[in-house]
């Protein structure tokens, strides 16, 4: 039977960063189809989702490791359903077993240790190299073990490096190194939108180079805007003949020699600015040198703190609905790899002129 803890029926514990838990949950809903049954705070960054599978635990926590969008900030526990207690775990491990302790707190991870240590199990504890992974999730109830293949696991931290899935294809040739976390936001931002840019982009707030690096994979030239320096790693073999021209100004100062670089087929902005909108009013300043049908990739960042998702949705919506009269094909995300506070406008130019008043009406965009 599911394992019973505190109330609450699961077999599956998915920790993942409180600010990704809503998104989590529902994905986890519609492209698992599994049900979330709980959730609880495991640390002052994480939260647990307690999982009903449906199936074998061990199968979703494997496909919640390798799924492209929640690989990166989810870390799934596996329990199986024959162990309810720590004394019923010796069973499900072969004699010899390399096992690894994953849990929802460090100091849990030293208790099993103990425990497991004064049982004189016949199994091996390890770091790496290992080939099972013990569970254990706190719950108010009590605490919940299981075990599991090590390749159903990401066996890592929440604190861990950013990483889509090892095993996809999308990821297979992605560099060791990237400029910035930020590479992910762009990657990300592409995939949903189902394209790869190419031909001239623009980067807008480019530094420390994180999106600039992600467009040099496919497009000829890149112009990176942003007074600071970049830091595009040098071994980054993956990027094609790209030529890469730092404009290290302010984007104001920047603007009249933008204007003359030629037709650009790409325009990102990631920049930090005091009032979002004003990610818009650059497009607006930029709109005589975007070629139509350019790619256009805007984030929207939220400057309010304190507030819920669908506060911060409301809020971004006004900004895109500005620029959305001029994109076709506009669709706002809420990026896996974004904080809580941003949203990403993709779309493509239409090739017209914003007008003065910008009175065109157009149906509000919500985030997907």
């Amino acid at each position: 039977m599911l394992l019973a803890v505190d109330s609450l029926v699961f077999d599956v514990g998915v920790v993942v960063w409180r600010s990704h838990a809503v998104r989590c949950a529902e994905r986890l809903a519609s492209h698992f189809g599994v049900t979330v049954v709980g959730r609880q705070k495991v640390s002052q960054s994480g939260e647990m989702l307690f999982v009903r599978s449906g199936g074998v635990p061990s199968d979703l926590a494997r496909n919640v490791a390798h799924d492209p969008v929640m690989s990166w900030v989810a870390h799934p526990l596996v329990l199986d359903r024959r162990a309810t207690t720590l004394c019923d775990v010796e069973e499900l491990a072969a004699p010899g077993a390399r096992v690894r302790i994953a849990s929802t707190c460090p100091a849990e991870v030293a208790a099993i240790l103990e425990t497991l240590s004064d049982a004189l199990l016949p199994w091996e504890f390890a770091k790496s190299n290992y080939d099972t992974v013990l569970s254990a999730i706190r719950c108010a109830g009590g605490v919940a073990y299981g075990v599991g293949p090590a390749e159903a696991l990401t066996a890592r931290g929440l604190a861990g490096g950013q990483r889509f899935a090892a095993s996809l294809r999308r990821i297979r040739n992605l560099p060791d190194r990237v400029a910035s976390r930020s590479y992910f936001k762009l990657d990300e931002a592409l995939w949903r939108y189902g394209t790869e840019p190419g031909g001239t982009a623009c980067d807008l707030g480019a530094a420390p180079g994180g999106w600039t690096q992600r467009l040099a994979e496919s497009c000829d030239r890149v112009v990176a805007v942003d007074p600071a320096n970049l830091h595009i790693p040098p071994h980054d073999t993956r990027r094609h003949e790209c030529a890469i021209d730092h404009v290290q100004l302010v984007f104001e100062k920047a603007l009249p020699g933008l204007l003359t670089t030629g037709a650009l087929d790409v325009l990102v902005c990631d920049m930090c600015l005091y009032d979002a909108s004003d990610a818009v009013n650059a497009v607006f300043s930029l709109a005589p040198a975007i070629a139509k049908g350019a790619l256009l990739v805007i984030a929207i960042k939220i400057p309010s703190r304190g507030k819920g998702a669908e506060t911060r949705d409301i809020l971004a919506r006004p900004i895109a609905d500005r620029l959305t009269p001029y994109l076709d094909d506009a669709r706002l995300f809420h990026l896996f790899c974004s904080t809580e506070r941003e949203r990403t406008l993709v779309g493509r130019w239409r090739g017209m002129l914003p007008a003065e008043t910008e009175s065109s009406a157009t149906t509000p965009l919500g985030p997907t």
